[in-house]
């Protein structure tokens, strides 16, 4: 039992490399250098390489997709996307390039003030825009089932304010981060950082009712959101198709200004993926942090397991972009189109006829949601 007389610090961390600091800064010196932990960070150098690799790959190449046609930059549903596209960017260029850095070098020498800006948009903000960003998505892509057309009071407001909602509601994830999520960090800030706290180094440690306040918020709350509207939209869709059909659901003409219009209505496959894979691949990380089950475990154990749900969370940016990029045939269609563009590559389908132009698209469409 810790002494009633001395605060013990809560510390919540997110990344591989928070939790190594807190590792290696309680081990002792002998305990650094022998095999296990050497195993340890040996696992978290190639992993993290893997990830930060592939993350920036995939995601910048997303991005790319996303902004090479009109058609695909004036959808709704893609500024949602390209919301998340950046999120995710956050993991490959500040968290797992760093991680490896600590771990190669064993220490870490870039500052107190790049360190608790790392910390804030990996641990924090990171999470919290991911998750609620899934959590719009899926709202978006309910409304355009239901064709609803947005709060009334929108179309009474002036056509400036109206032509503003949808960017508002696109970063709202990132407005509510940075005047809810951010403030409660430093709110929460355990008095005991301040006697941790050096030139090179300051870990974001949080006393009890900001970790537990900051996991509700980032992380349980849009779960159960998410968990609602995957049996919400797979409810709604059934009886759409029984009542008007798989076909009637391929074109709405919406007039919405927060769902777009004449956007295609395509199935729930990908909304609920995501859903799905967002609550698995998070759960376990934040479930680690907020339960003290953990303590019960021998040291190694322990260990193991906090690297392992940090690197499956860490994992996340990587295979949302591949979820989007194979499962929404749009983008889909896109990537082939660029694929045919470049010369000398293999494996090449000839282009339609100008004619046919939308054809193909709507054929490959139907077969996807079949």
């Amino acid at each position: 039992m810790s002494n009633p007389g001395k605060p013990t610090p809560t510390v919540t961390a997110t990344t591989a490399s928070s939790a190594m600091n807190v590792a290696a800064s309680t081990a002792p010196t002998w305990r650094r250098e022998n095999t296990f932990w050497n195993s340890i960070y040996v696992s978290i150098k190639v992993a993290g390489c893997l990830e930060a690799i592939l993350i920036l790959a995939t995601n910048v190449f997303l991005f790319a997709v996303l902004l090479s046609s009109p058609k695909l930059r004036g959808n709704m549903r893609n500024h949602l996307v390209l919301s998340l596209v950046v999120a995710n960017l956050i993991v490959g260029v500040f968290s797992s390039p760093f991680a490896v850095d600590y771990t190669v070098r064993r220490d870490w020498v870039h500052g107190c003030y790049f360190h608790v800006v790392r910390s804030l948009l990996t641990v924090f903000v990171q999470n919290f825009v991911s998750m609620w960003g899934v959590v719009l998505l899926a709202l978006h892509y309910l409304c355009r089932l239901l064709q609803y057309d947005g709060p009334a009071f929108l179309l009474r407001l002036p056509t400036m304010l109206r032509r503003m909602a949808p960017g508002v509601y696109v970063a709202l994830p990132w407005l509510v981060a940075l005047l809810l999520v951010v403030p409660l960090v430093f709110g929460g800030l355990h008095h005991y950082v301040w006697v941790l706290w050096t030139d090179t180094k300051c870990p974001m440690m949080l006393s009890r009712w900001a970790k537990y306040t900051l996991n509700v918020l980032t992380y349980f709350l849009p779960a159960v959101l998410l968990i609602v509207l995957f049996v919400t939209i797979l409810f709604v869709y059934r009886r759409r198709v029984t009542h008007f059909g798989a076909n009637a659901l391929k074109k709405m003409e919406m007039g919405a200004n927060l769902v777009g219009e004449g956007e295609e209505v395509e199935g729930p496959a990908v909304h609920v993926v995501l859903a799905l894979l967002t609550v698995i691949f998070m759960g376990p990380e934040h479930l680690f942090y907020v339960g003290r089950f953990h303590t019960l475990l021998p040291m190694k154990h322990a260990v193991i397991l906090g690297v392992s749900v940090m690197l499956l969370s860490e994992s996340l940016p990587l295979v949302m972009a591949l979820v989007l990029l194979f499962m929404l045939a749009d983008v889909r269609t896109r990537v082939v189109e660029l694929y045919c563009m470049i010369p000398g590559l293999p494996f090449k389908r000839s282009p339609p006829p100008s004619s046919q132009t939308t054809v193909a698209p709507v054929a490959f469409r139907d077969l996807n949601d079949d």
